[in-house]
């Protein structure tokens, strides 16, 4: 199939877990992919080169058009941009961190270096070229021991939100993807303990990036989510809320009076 022919893709994380499915998507489609991955461990340490060489010979054993970038990201990834100059730049490394404090600054510089990507890629992609950034779902949701993956999963969708507007007048496609998938990464979390082992896949995840590196749906500066069979659109949305009796602030009676519309 052709649908992405003669175009580029840079996956990072691209030799493992959802990364690796949604570049074999890519490349099965046509396009000409090149796996980031410096093949780190779940803590992002140990990089290993053979992990994105070897991921890649076993992929194009299939005829496809896919090499490796074994470079860290958060290093060499302005490099990277300007070196491959991809159609669609497609953010899926990840460490494993689980909001421990002790690991914030590894896990920040892995986003950042995402967000550096993206506004590197963003002078040099032509019209028409997708960024699709992978966030992390405990952002909406919420968990326990996990609060410092929030916020900085939420600063990446901050960015997601407001870039992706100012992208548009370019026609340049940036958004964001939350997969609930079971990777090295999350398969010790309790939502996969008792899932069958074919359900919430990376190849169910890899779907929802295949679509938004295509669609003429108007994507801009938005979040999708993908749980196996389930797709869906993520958004921060405003109860109707309650008004004040007069112009004067609040008082607490008011308040508890009217709480319920506020919740609502």
């Amino acid at each position: 199939m052709t649908l992405f022919r003669g175009k580029r893709a840079l996956v990072t994380g691209g030799a493992r877990g959802i990364g690796l499915a949604v570049a074999g998507e890519l490349a099965r489609l046509g396009a000409h992919v090149t796996l980031a991955d410096n093949g780190c461990d779940v803590s992002g340490g140990e990089p290993d080169e053979s992990v994105a060489r070897s991921a890649a010979a076993a992929l194009s054993a299939n005829g496809d058009r896919v090499d490796a970038d074994p470079r860290d990201i958060c290093t060499y990834g302005r490099d990277m941009i300007a070196e491959h100059a991809p159609d669609l730049l497609i953010g899926c490394a990840g460490i494993s961190g689980y909001g421990a404090l002790g690991r914030v600054e590894p896990s920040f510089a892995l986003v950042s270096a995402h967000l550096a990507m993206a506004v590197a890629a963003q002078g040099q992609m032509r019209p028409g070229s997708r960024i699709l950034l992978t966030v992390d779902p405990v952002m909406f949701v919420g968990a326990a021991r996990r609060a410092m993956d929030a916020a900085i999963s939420g600063a990446l969708v901050g960015f997601i939100r407001c870039a992706g507007l100012e992208l548009r007048k370019r026609q340049i496609v940036l958004c964001g993807v939350a997969p609930t998938a079971r990777t090295r990464l999350t398969e010790s979390l309790t939502i996969f303990q008792g899932a069958a082992a074919d359900s919430l896949t990376a190849a169910h995840a890899a779907a929802m990036y295949r679509f938004l590196a295509h669609t003429d749906e108007a994507i801009h500066g938005q979040v999708y989510g993908i749980a196996g069979d389930r797709a869906y659109r993520i958004a921060v949305t405003e109860s109707d809320g309650a008004f004040a009796e007069d112009t004067s602030p609040f008082s607490d009676e008011m308040l508890a009076r009217e709480w319920n519309h506020i919740e609502r």
